[in-house]
């Protein structure tokens, strides 16, 4: 799911809805997300095919953008 510059602006305070669960590996920088959970898009353009979240316990870390979707 890459987002246009506009988009990540009109999404940017509603947050997005993990849509699968994924259970990130940590070593890697990965975020442990779960299906229904509220992230806060931080960054999309850090890594091909990743984005860059923080949960609402403040986490951060990378989430497959495919698992996203606009709250």
């Amino acid at each position: 799911m890459r987002l246009t510059s506009e988009q990540e602006r009109q999404f940017w305070d509603d947050g997005f809805v993990v849509v699968h669960a994924f259970e990130g590996d940590l070593a890697q920088g990965q975020l442990t997300v779960t299906a229904g959970e509220t992230v806060e898009l931080l960054n999309t353009h850090i890594a091909e095919g990743w984005s860059w979240v923080r949960s609402s316990s403040g986490a951060e870390g990378y989430v497959p953008e495919g698992y996203l979707e606009a709250a």
